[in-house]
């Protein structure tokens, strides 16, 4: 005869394939998991250098206009530094994004420049930057000067 504390409830606890299955699941979801948290350090990286590049030129216009001086913005691709007339770095973009001038086949070692007047017209164009399968354009209004973007 079985004393009472000796008798075992069938029913408690977990069996040995609860167990394996439980683990099978949570070893699948980590492998996937990752992958999409690494797509979306990505995704924000372009994002932030979006928003980078866009105050990079509103800063290069305003201060043409209030230095009443040509001001340009140059955009080096290998480095992906943001430089003002050439030695003040204003920033720099994440190397995950990849930058692109619409219209133009990059050249190599040469920095993109967008030049700001002093009436607050530029050279004006439309800049790439993507990161996989996101895209947006920045665009810079030659006669205006003004910067927007729009996501592709």
């Amino acid at each position: 005869m079985l004393s009472a504390g000796s008798v075992r409830n069938s029913e408690a606890g977990f069996t040995l394939l609860e167990m394996m299955v439980v683990l099978a699941i949570l070893a699948l979801a980590l492998t996937v998991v990752p992958v999409h948290l690494m797509n979306a350090t990505g995704g924000q990286a372009l994002k932030s250098d979006v928003r980078m590049l866009i105050s990079a030129l509103n800063y290069a216009r305003t201060k043409a206009i209030s230095s009443n001086m040509p001001v340009a913005l140059a955009l080096d691709r290998e480095n992906m530094r943001l430089t003002i007339n050439g030695a003040q770095q204003i920033g720099s973009l994440s190397k995950t994004t990849k930058l692109d001038i619409a219209g133009q086949s990059p050249q190599v070692g040469t920095p993109t420049i967008v030049r700001f007047y002093p009436e607050g017209g530029s050279s004006g164009g439309e800049l790439l930057l993507s990161y996989e399968r996101d895209e947006y354009r920045v665009s810079v209004n030659w006669l205006t000067g003004a910067v927007s973007s729009i996501r592709k």
